[in-house]
């Protein structure tokens, strides 16, 4: 696989809109898979999860049609069609909170197989109209046969901001002198949600807030 073509798979892997991966069970890391080992999805990690505070404006349905790659060589129009939601209950006090899967699992078919994307360590810090996010990724492509094509670990920064009613993604690889900007259009107001991949969120909140010496945030 190409640099450029790395490049664009990690970044559809990640989503202009994290939070919307999908979660797949498993037990086993990949760090000793090699190319030419025979793959199956038991092997990918299983997921647990934690919650993490955003901002009222990040809150709800978002969707993007197209993100624009640039770098030394040019700019490059890359489309594609994503729509995901950030944001599951409110506590006590009106603030929104979102579930984190760790690790969360993406996977993607492409014409000469799938492609899993891993991702590790994912950190939220935001400041005003701005929240800033970091993970470590691992990459794995299967061929067609179900074997291991390549494996591979990089780390990601993502930038959102809120303009003008629009989110202004961008998306960067440590490592790599391009970038991926996007913008999302809100199609959705937050709405809380009773249940996400199998999880009575309001109680799982409760439970979160209560061990994190925030009980008198638990809703009533």
């Amino acid at each position: 696989m190409g640099k450029n073509s790395l490049f664009c798979l990690l970044l559809t892997l990640l989503g202009s809109i994290p939070g919307y991966a999908e979660p797949l069970r498993g037990g086993i890391t990949i760090d000793n898979l090699q190319a030419g080992m025979q793959f199956t999805e038991r092997m990918l990690p299983a997921s647990e999860h934690e919650w993490i505070e955003i901002p009222e404006w990040m809150a709800g349905t978002w969707e993007l049609h197209q993100s624009t790659v640039r770098g030394p060589s040019g700019t490059v129009i890359e489309p594609g069609y994503s729509i995901g939601s950030w944001g599951m209950q409110r506590d006590k006090y009106g603030s929104i909170w979102h579930i984190l899967l760790r690790p969360s699992v993406t996977k993607t078919r492409l014409p000469a197989g799938m492609n899993y994307g891993i991702v590790h360590d994912e950190q939220y810090s935001s400041s005003g109209s701005a929240v800033i996010g970091t993970a470590l990724i691992q990459h794995l492509s299967i061929d067609q046969a179900g074997r291991v094509s390549e494996v591979g670990t990089v780390r990601h920064r993502k930038t959102m901001r809120l303009l003008d009613g629009k989110l202004y993604c961008v998306d960067r690889i440590y490592g790599d002198a391009r970038e991926s900007h996007t913008v999302a259009s809100k199609v959705r107001q937050f709405v809380p949600r009773e249940t996400y991949k199998g999880i009575n969120c309001r109680e799982s909140l409760a439970t979160f807030l209560r061990a994190h010496h925030m009980a008198d945030r638990v809703p009533d």
